[in-house]
C-alpha cells in the first residue's frame, strides 16, 4: 500500500508537529517525527502540519467543540474547514495520519468536506494500549472516515476492528533510524558509563547514582529540560550520547504507567537505539514472548 516508487501518487503525511511547538513538544515525539519523514522520503512528497501539538489548550477546545457540534447536530455537521484541507486541483490518493491516541479521531472530523477526493485515508496508532477502550466516548469518534489502521500492539487489533470494521487493520510497531545511531569507530572509547534516557525507574536511579559515586564513573541522564531546537538536533545529540556509552537503560514501554499500559511489558523504542549504538542494555525488560520475536 505504501508505493515508494511511485512517486506520482499525490499523498499528504499529516503530522502533529507545528512551526511554533515548543521544544518540548518536539522533543517527546522526535522519533515519531523521524518516522513520518521517512515516509516523505521514500513514499509521498507533501507533508501537511497540525499546527499544534495535542497537548497545547487549542487542541483541546478544537476537540471539544467537534463532540458539541456532533451532539448538537448529529455526525454530518462539519467543523470548518481550516489551511489544511483546502480545495485541491486533484484528487489526494491517500492521506496517512500519525495518531497519538484514538482521541486525535477528532480531528478527521473536517476530512468529511473533502471525502469525495481523499480516494484513502490511514491512521497509524503507535502507542495504543488496550485500556482505552474502557471509555464508551471512543464510539463517537470518526471511524468511518478511516480504510486502514496500523497499530503498534497485536493485543489491540480486536478491539479496532470492533469499532472500525469497515477498515482494514495492521500491526507495524514504530522502531528507529538505526543508521544515524551506528557506530562510526567500533573500537572508539566510551566515556559514559551508563545513559538514561526518558522515563526512569526511581529505584535503578538512585543506585546508579551511588555506583557513579562510589567508582568515579559518569552515569548521565537527562534533566527533561529540552536543549535542542528542533527534533533532528536533538535525534542527532542522542545518537551521538548513545555512541559514547558502555551501558544504556533500557525498561519495557512506559514502565511507570501500568494504568495505562494495562500491565503489558511492551519492547520500546530505547531497544533499538541502543543495540544500534552497540550499547549493553540493562533495565526492566519486555515480555520474553515479544522480545524473542524481535531479536
Amino acid at each position: 500500500m505504501l508505493n515508494a516508487s511511485n512517486r506520482s501518487t499525490t499523498g499528504v503525511v499529516l503530522s502533529h508537529r507545528g512551526p511554533f511547538e515548543s521544544p518540548a513538544d518536539g522533543l517527546a515525539f522526535a522519533g515519531w517525527y523521524e518516522a513520518e519523514d521517512i515516509l516523505v522520503e521514500t513514499s509521498w512528497p507533501e507533508l501537511s502540519s497540525l499546527g499544534f501539538h495535542r497537548c497545547q489548550p487549542a487542541v483541546r477546545a478544537r476537540r471539544a467543540a467537534g463532540w458539541t457540534l456532533r451532539r448538537l447536530a448529529g455526525r454530518n455537521r462539519l467543523l470548518p474547514p481550516d489551511r489544511m484541507y483546502r480545495p485541491r486541483r486533484r484528487a489526494v490518493d491517500h492521506v496517512f495520519f500519525m495518531a497519538h491516541n484514538l482521541w486525535d479521531l477528532a480531528l478527521l472530523e473536517r476530512l468529511r468536506v473533502l471525502r469525495g477526493q481523499v480516494v484513502t485515508v490511514s491512521v497509524w496508532l503507535p502507542e495504543l494500549w488496550p485500556t482505552i477502550f474502557e471509555d464508551p466516548l471512543l464510539k463517537l469518534e470518526a471511524f468511518s472516515l478511516v480504510d486502514h489502521f496500523f497499530v503498534g500492539l497485536d493485543d489491540v487489533v480486536p478491539s479496532v476492528q470492533a469499532l472500525a470494521p469497515q477498515a482494514e487493520v495492521h500491526v507495524l510497531p514504530v522502531a528507529t533510524d538505526v543508521v544515524r545511531l551506528l557506530p562510526h569507530d567500533l573500537d572508539a572509547d566510551r566515556p559514559i558509563g551508563v545513559l538514561g534516557i526518558g522515563r526512569r525507574d526511581v529505584v535503578q536511579h538512585d543506585r546508579l547514582i551511588d555506583w557513579a559515586h562510589k567508582a568515579n564513573r559518569l552515569y548521565l541522564y537527562d534533566t527533561l529540560e529540552p536543549t535542542a531546537v528542533s527534533w533532528p538536533e536533538h535525534r542527532a545529540a542522542l545518537a551521538g550520547l548513545y555512541r559514547q556509552s558502555h551501558i544504556s537503560i533500557c525498561n519495557y514501554a512506559k514502565h511507570d504507567l501500568p494504568k495505562v499500559t494495562g500491565g503489558l511489558r511492551v519492547i520500546p523504542m530505547r531497544l533499538f537505539e541502543g543495540l544500534a549504538a552497540g550499547t549493553v542494555l540493562v533495565g526492566l525488560p519486555p515480555d520474553e514472548a515479544r522480545q524473542r520475536n524481535v531479536l
